[in-house]
């Protein structure tokens, strides 16, 4: 059995290998192109449709340009319309690592607390390798590739690198198809990954993961262990594991690993895109007066071949045209119904945004009033809040992860069973501020808050910082003021 699963992974290999043995690009906004060969450009496929997202995620409109190209047989003459929907939905829910979260330490089982030097080294550790804005990376990919892969590498002294893969750059071969969606339960994982850019583009090999071994390999067939101090050794170092966190937004099918990027999302873009080039070409072309040249002579319309040739015929408010005899010169005006179509785009847009359970205008919000603000920022936080559950959980894998890597590598060892607990917090704006404060007074009034933990939520502070800082400025502000402000009649105390 055990040589029949190697067999089957060598196999899988060599298609792999096959695939990617083209794989040169001249920088990252040319990905599609080099998947050409492989896929058509009817974005049917998860791997297509993976690419596509990921480059509109990134500001990348190569995939509207090749739609355009299929769609329309005067493309070339249209004028691409770039409509940032992506980019707009994802800055929209991706909002967790805007504000860095607040993170606390400790072991699995909660027998010990962490030492001064251990707290110290991870904090270290959290800071030099950029924790937060390698997740958030991972986050934004998430909100559209619904499954996203993050392998924690080796960078150096107290540092680590969070690479995040989407699935058109990973291939996973599960071991039990009951837990396909587990990627510790993999036989093999395969991942994308440059190996050289010698300035003409990135060359990308394969980073493998099997129980065995752990190794890149370049396009050349060399191969070289990144998590082990002898990198010609290849053997896996973490027990048959994988230094590897799988970040998700839906759940995949039973007995695979991946679960369907955002299809709605990739569809609605495409169509706004290409909607408001057709529009814009059709203005362009029959916004303005068509020219006819005609001939006086009735008998002339019915002489085969008898037409006035206007080739190279100068045009345009600053030229003269001299006329043929027996010839006039008309012009034809085309009215576009421009309306029609900027309310066909406008009801999509309406009816994507319902169907996400948003408001219909969310896309095209201009706020008349502080009650309507307030209501959508509810909406957007009820959009964060289903990536939550998926956050914590993998914040706990990352930093068991972090550790076993820097173990490998660093002589002061950590306690690999930690566990830790993240403080998401958002900017905290008040629409209209004397009525919130008012608020926060009935709040103090009834127990329901205090002043610490508002100032905790509002400024991002620790509880014990938050309730220093109160005291401090209670203090503050009666030596100099001599005593507290006088609160309005039935309110509560200092601090909202």
């Amino acid at each position: 059995m055990a040589n029949q699963n190697i067999g089957i992974l060598a196999r899988l290999r060599s298609m792999w290998s096959a695939m990617w043995q083209s794989d040169r690009t001249s920088g990252p906004g040319e990905q599609a192109s080099t998947w050409d060969g492989q896929f058509d450009d009817t974005y049917t496929s998860r791997r297509r449709q993976s690419i596509a997202l990921d480059q509109l995620t990134a500001g990348n409109y190569a995939c509207i340009l090749s739609a355009m190209k299929r769609d329309y047989k005067h493309a070339n003459e249209m004028r691409p319309r770039f409509i940032p929907l992506v980019k707009r939905w994802v800055g929209d829910v991706a909002t967790h690592y805007d504000r860095p979260p607040r993170r606390y330490f400790t072991t699995a089982l909660a027998e010990r607390q962490l030492k001064p030097e251990e707290f110290n080294k991870l904090k270290d550790v959290y800071a030099r390798s950029a924790i937060d804005d390698a997740m958030k990376s991972a986050l934004r990919k998430v909100v559209t590739q619904n499954t996203v892969l993050v392998v924690v590498m080796p960078k150096d002294i107290r540092q680590v690198k969070l690479h995040s893969f989407c699935p058109y750059e990973f291939e996973v071969t599960p071991g039990d198809p009951l837990n396909a969606d587990d990627p510790q339960k993999a036989a093999e994982i395969r991942l994308r990954v440059p190996v050289s850019n010698d300035g003409d583009g990135i060359q990308y090999g394969k980073l493998i993961m099997n129980s065995l071994q752990i190794y890149i390999e370049r396009d050349d067939g060399s191969k070289y262990n990144p998590y082990n101090k002898d990198v010609n050794d290849l053997t896996n170092q973490f027990g048959g594991q994988y230094p590897v966190i799988d970040l998700r937004g839906e759940e995949p099918p039973k007995g695979d690993f991946a679960a369907n990027v955002d299809q709605s999302l990739l569809a609605e873009v495409l169509s706004l895109c290409l909607a408001n080039g057709s529009t814009d070409h059709s203005i362009k072309h029959s916004g303005f007066p068509t020219k006819v040249i005609k001939s006086t002579d009735e008998n002339a319309a019915t002489t085969k071949g008898n037409y006035v040739d206007t080739t190279g015929m100068p045009s345009g408010p600053e030229h003269w045209v001299g006329l043929p005899i027996g010839t006039e010169i008309s012009a034809v005006h085309t009215q576009l119904q421009v309306a029609e179509f900027d309310n066909h785009n406008e009801q999509n847009l309406k009816l994507f945004a319902v169907m996400r359970g948003l408001p219909a205008d969310w896309f095209m919000k201009v706020y008349s009033n502080t009650q309507s603000k307030t209501l959508d920022r509810h909406d957007q936080a009820v959009r964060r809040a289903q990536y939550l559950v998926a956050l914590n959980r993998a914040e706990s894998q990352l930093v068991v992860w972090i550790v076993r890597v820097l173990n490998q590598f660093d002589s002061q060892r950590l306690p690999d069973d930690l566990d830790v607990i993240v403080n998401w917090s958002d900017w905290l704006v008040d629409a209209e501020p004397e009525t919130a404060a008012a608020a926060r007074q009935a709040q103090y009034r009834n127990g329901e808050d205090n002043p610490a933990a508002y100032l905790s939520r509002r400024d991002n502070l620790d509880p014990a910082s938050a309730e220093q800082r109160v005291v401090e400025n209670l203090k503050l502000t009666t030596r100099l003021l001599g005593a507290l402000p006088a609160a309005p009649t039935g309110s509560g105390p200092a601090g909202g």
